[in-house]
Parts: structure tokens; C-alpha cells; sequence
């Protein structure tokens, strides 16, 4: 009886978990963005008064002869965009905030949610795991830079659409921050140019105008 009651609950659950990965697989495809919507977007969406500047990303410029050289290896999702080939990006360029401070955004596309969501995972894990990277920048002829990670924010950065991390070089701090929406990741960084409010808040903003799209 009771290895019955535990085969039953067992079948139960599983039809639990295939019907919610059923619902997400079909409010993924309904979020989906299109290249058209994602210039749309970026063409329209307002974080403040001013307007800012989008342009194409060359796919290619996100390769691995093109990335920094992160060892651990395990550890270069946290210092480049995607590890896997998107189906294309754009850059967007603006100010936000009071006073103004310069924003830039980095923004693709992936086949699928799925795909984001993985490699958003792999930043995740690598943000939970990782402590110190050393990264060396094309074209690769000068030492590697030293960077403790620092910045995390478990809480935030554990689960959800989000995740936030920091890499300091001595006196210089470079704040990240990684936002999915459907089959999009936006990342945006910098140091002490700008702050992280002020970038995360365009970074939301954009994410805001695509979901607006979704129902238009």
C-alpha cells in the first residue's frame, strides 16, 4: 500500500511539473522578441526625457577571439556577455539620471527563452561560485588582470531574471549587471562613471517598454 500511495504521488508530481514547464514553454513563446520588436523598443522606451542612440552589434564581436581570457575558465561568464552564439545584438547609448550620467547598454537576442535562461544561469553560478578571475583583454599581448568578485547579491542574484556582481582592481570597481526578458539578455557595466541605480534603471526601463510591445 504504501509503495502504491508513493508510485501514485510520485506520477502526480510529475504531471505537476510537466503541466507548469508546459505553461512556461507557452508564455515564453508569447514573450518571444523579435528583432523588430527589440528595435522598437529600443527606439522608443524613455528612462528619462532624452532619447539615446541604438545601433546594430555585430554577433561576431561576441566570440571567443574576440572575448577577454578568463581563468578559471569556469569564472568568464562574469566578464563576458554570452558564452553561446546569439542571433544577433544591439548596443544603445544614453544618459540617465541628475546630474547626467552616460549609459550603455548591451542587448541580445537567443532562439529561445531557454537559451537566455541558460546562459543566465551560467553567470549565476558563476557569480555564486567564483572569488577571484584573472582576465586577459584582446589582443591578449599584455598581462592578465587581477579582479576580486565582489558585489554579490545573493538574495537577488540567487533566483529570478536578475543577477548583479562586481570586479575590483585595487581602486577601480566595474558594477554588472544581467536582466533576461523572454529571449533577451541586457547587461550593462561600468565604473565610477555612472552608478548602478542610475544604469539599472534604464536597463528596467527597456525591459518595461519590450513587455508594453508584447500587448501591442
Amino acid at each position: 500500500m504504501v509503495a502504491a500511495a508513493l508510485v501514485v504521488s510520485l506520477v502526480l508530481l510529475g504531471a505537476e511539473v510537466g503541466a507548469a514547464l508546459g505553461v512556461r514553454a507557452a508564455l515564453d513563446r508569447r514573450a518571444f522578441v523579435s528583432d523588430l520588436r527589440l528595435d522598437a523598443a529600443l527606439e522608443t522606451f524613455r528612462p528619462v526625457d532624452r532619447s539615446g542612440l541604438a545601433s546594430p552589434a555585430d554577433p561576431a564581436g561576441f566570440g571567443p577571439d574576440r572575448s577577454p581570457r578568463t581563468d578559471p575558465a569556469a569564472c568568464a561568464p562574469l566578464t563576458v556577455l554570452t558564452s553561446t552564439p546569439p542571433l544577433d545584438g544591439r548596443s544603445w547609448t544614453g544618459i540617465n539620471g541628475r546630474p547626467a550620467q552616460p549609459v550603455t547598454l548591451l542587448v541580445v537576442r537567443f532562439a529561445d527563452a531557454d537559451a537566455a535562461r541558460a546562459e543566465l544561469d551560467r553567470k549565476r553560478v558563476a557569480m555564486l561560485r567564483c572569488t577571484r578571475v584573472a582576465v586577459t583583454f584582446p589582443p591578449y599581448d599584455r598581462p592578465p588582470t587581477a579582479y576580486e568578485v565582489t558585489g554579490r547579491h545573493w538574495l537577488s542574484s540567487a533566483a529570478g531574471s536578475v543577477v548583479r556582481w562586481s570586479l575590483v582592481d585595487g581602486d577601480r570597481r566595474f558594477d554588472f549587471y544581467v536582466q533576461r526578458y523572454a529571449n533577451t539578455l541586457t547587461w550593462t557595466y561600468a565604473d565610477d562613471v555612472s552608478t548602478p541605480p542610475v544604469r539599472e534603471q534604464v536597463a528596467r526601463s527597456l525591459v518595461v517598454r519590450l513587455r508594453d510591445l508584447e500587448h501591442q
